[in-house]
């Protein structure tokens, strides 16, 4: 891509990914442009899991940056800049939704937060050029685990295994998405592979657990992830993930399975559950979750908010793999019994299934105007983009819900931890009549509920 993003760049980039179905890489040499065109490119470019690059001697300065920071891998030989966005929005409300928008996308594209913290201090005359060194510290360049050379196998799956046509979780049947990634050593050809995660609560030790069920597409592979409590008195742990794998996932054994960790987003780095990995078996294995109350509040509070799982695996030869999963609005509920069962309170604000005594609790009712969007009346409402795009799968999951002008939404709003209005439950009303209510639960994704009184 060479030149400024003008207005018609979007489509003609549309054209020339229809020309050129296989391609696997974009050349960035630009100097920014329109940035809601910019944005449309850099979603198609996640979208195709399109590698970018910034050779030696070319720039992607201002919007330019948004695409290269979409990119599947990311490689800046030459000069990346960014800055604020000048904007022409008469009113600060519409720039702070194109903000939002932003802040949306490159969230999406786990941009580095450095990255994020420079561009929102860069004036819009100015332009902030990362050196190599920065490049390097924040992690700006990305190769993921899967090798680039492999990617054929990844398409083939996202071929074989099409996601449903709405992009929503399969609630009916509670199968989420489960992908494999096998990295290799050196010379050894990496791999992908997609399966599904599905959710059920089951008893374990006489209390109620969590539990999800891995199985890889054409691979005679089994995992099962167990999250329950501790019933051993013996055993210095207030709760347990048990791990068992049936089936061969790697060329060797496995030698080690060190975290279970949470994220927001596929994409996402995430934080490991504090605890410690025993290996029971070669194919059992513990992680002993923390009992100290400060180290359990923060697990507890990662399983309610976390919405994907990573399990890095290490095998006795050296090479490496990692099986992510979602946890979805089935495993969402789930995990809200569970903990409910288990008498942990949530320190994530007021919710459905929580006492509400004591918070300032506000109702704001907000007629829908023709040419708004969803989006954009949850933000200017507190939401933030994971909660705004929680709350709309949950209307279409639940209520097959279709957006348009003249409709009232009600919205109950709590302050949360960090002192701002938050929705809590979201109500929608045509003509006076009840279309759908949905609920912020203990897992931190919406749900459906009740119409509130």
């Amino acid at each position: 891509m060479e030149g400024e993003i003008d207005e018609g760049a979007a489509l003609n980039f549309r054209r020339a990914l229809t020309a050129a179905p296989k391609a696997t890489r974009l050349i960035l040499n630009s100097p920014g442009g329109v940035v809601p065109i910019a944005l449309l490119i850099a979603d198609d470019v996640s979208q195709r899991k399109l590698d970018t690059v910034i050779p030696a001697g070319s720039k992607c300065y201002s919007a330019c940056a948004y695409i290269f920071l979409a990119g599947e891998n990311r490689q800046a030989d030459g000069e990346l800049g960014v800055h604020q966005i000048s904007s022409d929005a008469p009113d600060l409300q519409r720039a702070q939704v194109a903000i939002s928008d932003i802040i949306d996308l490159l969230t999406r594209f786990d941009t580095p937060t450095e990255v994020l913290t420079v561009m929102f201090r860069t004036l819009p005359d100015d332009m902030y050029v990362f050196s190599a060194a920065e490049i390097e510290k924040f992690g700006i360049n990305r190769v993921r685990l899967v090798d680039a050379a492999d990617k054929s196998a990844r398409a083939y799956v996202e071929r074989e295994n099409p996601r449903p046509a709405s992009g929503l979780p399969d609630e009916r049947t509670g199968s989420q998405r489960a992908l494999y990634y096998f990295e290799g050593n050196e010379g050894q050809p990496g791999r992908a592979g997609e399966g599904t995660a599905t959710w059920a609560q089951i008893t374990r030790d006489n209390a109620p657990a969590a539990q999800a069920t891995l199985r890889l597409n054409r691979q005679d592979v089994v995992t099962t992830v167990t999250v329950y409590k501790n019933s051993d008195p013996n055993l210095p742990a207030g709760h347990l993930v048990e791990l068992q794998f049936q089936g061969s996932l790697g060329p060797s054994p496995i030698q080690r399975v060190p975290a279970l960790v949470l994220k927001q987003t596929e994409q996402a780095r995430g934080q490991p559950l504090t605890g410690a990995a025993v290996p029971v078996s070669p194919d059992l294995f513990w992680i002993a979750l923390a009992d100290d109350p400060a180290q359990s509040a923060r697990n507890f509070q990662l399983l309610r908010v976390g919405l994907w799982f990573d399990i890095p695996i290490l095998f006795k030869d050296g090479s490496r793999a990692l099986l992510t999963f979602e946890k979805g609005i089935p495993g969402g509920r789930i995990f809200d019994r569970v903990l409910e069962s288990w008498d942990v309170v949530s320190s994530t604000g007021p919710s459905p299934k929580t006492n509400l005594d004591g918070f300032a609790v506000t109702t704001r009712t907000i007629r829908v105007n023709e040419g708004a969007s969803m989006k954009q009346l949850l933000f200017q409402n507190g939401a933030t983009p994971e909660m705004a795009a929680s709350i709309q799968a949950a209307l279409v999951a639940n209520f097959s819900f279709d957006f348009r002008a003249g409709q009232d939404f009600r919205l109950r709003l709590a302050t949360s931890d960090d002192g701002r209005l938050r929705p809590i439950s979201v109500s929608v009303y045509q003509g006076g009549r009840h279309l759908a209510t949905v609920a912020l639960a203990a897992s931190g994704t919406y749900i459906a509920e009740k119409e509130p009184p």
